[in-house]
């Protein structure tokens, strides 16, 4: 079950010097005319033509001024409401020069002049499931058992908006009890609720300046890979693949302190990342002497995680109803900021270790059955993928391609260690009734199904849209046998069916 709620109905606050000036010309127009009305009246040439004519031009301009306070209730350089299809305004295209998406949906403040707002958001998923059966496999011990049960997945909380027409900001926090990536109590993942919390400068992409391209640093939800680029409000599933969530855990995804600079246009999307911990993550680097020899053995922090990515995408095909969109995708973890060792001298060699695991495509319980385990001696990690994904009309199909590479050092004739390479995949496909999804150019994605008419049980309301979703995922962790310095994490593979 999946209960999504996004804040609706903008509301705007502003100035009121230019209404009141209206309201008192007409006003003033209205008692000349009555004064008007009132002396013909008692003219004794006044004929009941005249009397006639005259009302008639009080109702023309009483018109004038119904239409007068009908243009002060919308916001400045916005348009008329775009009917009864209103679930479409959520994903209006903003301008590549606005500071902020207009017809955002969202409820909030904004100041007479359109250069300040604030904005209230969230979403809450509620997942609740129950493991029908697990049968393990012969000679392993655990997990013995697969516990089902309820679980907030997503329970956010936060304001957007803009200030000084050129800024934009988002504080966003998660109270859910588990996040896209690892499991809560494995070492590394993210112990703060703080999700979004960053600001973005769009004065490069303005009238006079127009170099398209905004620059974004804070904690991100960095949107690399198509799947990560998509909200979790539009994804046709609670959970996005194995194969993907393994490809962000080489320092991207949610909860990421993050700088980067995005650039897009209609066709086009492309941004480049650099990154730090998640938030809730120590930031102390501590050493301490294991063994009080001349040539201690030194156990260090190697610092923060650092890692670089870049994702570009172009659309060859985009009309209203129907997208074509490919696109590439690299990451390079330089450091995965965990601990290392190193017999001998002052100096920690830089080696360092790292896990790569998931959950079955599920929250309820935090086993892993996906997992390689800590591999040592890591020097770096590499990600090269692909992405497609088409919309005609009411199908939909997008898909990635994932590698994973893993450098390493420090083996031995006894214990080697050698590279590792390891490769995911998924396909989705979703076919919806009474609605479509649209290409964003502003995120380089799709939306989630948007409503022909919005389910709504009064004013005439519609029934909504039902989609059908199905997924295939692959994600190969194992690769060279034990003895050969390889690693054994497993091979999963996920078939998920939905409806929404």
């Amino acid at each position: 079950m999946n209960l999504s709620n996004e804040a609706g109905n903008a509301a705007r606050i502003r100035g009121g010097k230019q209404w009141s000036r209206a309201r008192l010309g007409a006003g003033v127009v209205l008692i000349a005319l009555c004064g008007a009305l009132s002396s013909g009246a008692l003219a004794d040439d006044t004929t009941q033509q005249q009397i006639d004519q005259l009302q008639a031009q009080i109702k023309q301009l009483q018109s004038s001024v119904d239409a007068l306070k009908q243009q002060q209730a919308q916001p400045p350089g916005q348009a008329a409401p775009l009917g009864a299809n209103k679930a479409a305004q959520a994903y209006a295209t903003p301008s590549p020069y606005t500071a902020a998406p207009a017809n955002s949906g969202q409820f909030g403040i904004e100041s007479w002049d359109g250069l300040n707002s604030i904005e209230l958001t969230g979403r809450l998923h509620l997942d609740v499931g129950d493991y029908l059966t697990y049968d393990k496999q012969r000679g392993l011990t655990s997990p013995s058992s697969l516990d089902s049960g309820f679980n907030a997945r997503r329970a956010r909380l936060g304001v957007t908006g803009k200030f000084g027409g050129v800024w934009t900001y988002t504080l966003i926090g998660d109270f859910g009890n588990s996040d896209d990536g690892t499991n809560a109590l494995t070492s590394g993942a993210a112990t703060s609720e703080l999700e979004n919390g960053y600001i973005t400068y769009t004065g490069f992409n303005q009238p006079g300046a127009n170099i398209p391209a905004v620059l974004t640093i804070g904690y991100v939800d960095v949107p690399l890979t198509l799947d990560e680029a998509n909200s979790s409000n539009d994804i046709p599933f609670m959970e996005r693949s194995s194969s993907q969530v393994v490809a962000t855990e080489f320092g991207m995804g949610d909860f990421r302190s993050a700088a980067g600079v995005t650039s897009f246009r209609t066709n086009y999307w492309a941004a480049a990342y650099v990154t730090g911990p998640q938030s809730g993550a120590p930031h102390n680097q501590t050493e301490a002497a294991l063994a009080a020899t001349a040539a201690p053995t030194i156990t260090s922090e190697q610092g923060e995680p650092l890692a670089f990515g870049a994702r570009a995408t172009y659309n060859p095909v985009q009309t209203a109803d129907t997208s074509l969109h490919v696109g590439l995708d690299g990451i390079h973890m330089a450091k995965t900021g965990t601990t290392s060792t190193t017999v001998g001298g002052n100096t920690p060699t830089p080696t360092e270790s790292f896990t790569l695991s998931d959950r079955p495509e599920l929250r309820i319980d935090p086993t892993a059955l996906l997992t390689t385990g800590a591999i040592t001696g890591v020097t770096s990690g590499n990600v090269e993928s692909a992405e497609a994904a088409a919309a005609v009309s009411n199908f939909f199909v997008q898909g990635e391609y994932f590698h994973y590479s893993i450098d390493r050092a420090g083996g031995t004739v006894a214990a080697p260690r050698p590279d590792l390479g390891f490769h995911g995949e998924y396909l989705e496909a979703t076919y919806a009734i009474g609605g479509k999804r649209q290409y964003i150019p502003n995120t380089g994605a799709y939306s989630g199904v948007i409503p022909d008419n919005p389910f709504s049980i009064t004013q005439g309301g519609g029934w909504g849209a039902l989609e059908f979703a199905v997924r295939v995922d692959d994600t190969d962790l194992n690769d060279k046998e034990p003895f050969q310095g390889g690693v054994q994490g497993g091979d999963e593979q996920t078939l998920a069916l939905g409806i929404n």
